[in-house]
């Protein structure tokens, strides 16, 4: 089978990707501006890794992803939760909205909280609504899937 086969149509439509494959979002920039790019130019999702970067790192980092895979370009930027910091999220999710970033990757959230539902409101209300003219995904990234046993 050819790869750009393997796996959802639906999802590689979605995020106008020709292969259903994500990848990225390592902490530190680990995840690089280069990675994303790549990734981008070659019909994948790349997320950039923003998590312990500074508001700047990450701003520089999103305007140099942007530059060179254009506007058309698909990418995405993690959004690591920080529960000490809340100002530090809304912070992020603010500068997401500022350069029209449409992928984030939540990860570490043990809720969901007013900021990652702002990063898909135009209206920044904390509701989870799409713009009309552009359409915004967060994507949950799960590390340790818990299961519950309901009563």
């Amino acid at each position: 089978m050819q790869a750009g086969r393997l796996g959802s149509a639906e999802f590689r439509a979605d995020y106008r990707l020709r292969h259903a494959y994500v990848a990225g979002s390592m902490y530190k920039g680990i995840a690089s501006t280069d990675l994303v790019v790549r990734m981008g130019r070659a019909g994948l999702m790349g997320f950039f890794g923003s998590g312990g970067l500074t508001t700047g790192e990450i701003d520089a980092a999103i305007r140099d992803i942007g530059d060179r895979l254009g506007p058309d370009g698909v990418f995405g930027v993690n959004l690591l939760a920080t529960s000490d910091a809340p100002a530090a999220e809304r912070e992020l999710v603010e500068l997401l909205l500022k350069h029209d970033v449409r992928h984030a990757e939540a990860a570490a959230f043990t809720a969901v909280t007013a900021p990652v539902c702002a990063s898909a409101s135009p209206e920044r209300t904390g509701r989870p609504t799409a713009p009309p003219t552009a359409v915004r995904h967060v994507l949950a990234k799960v590390t340790r899937p818990r299961s519950r046993t309901l009563s």
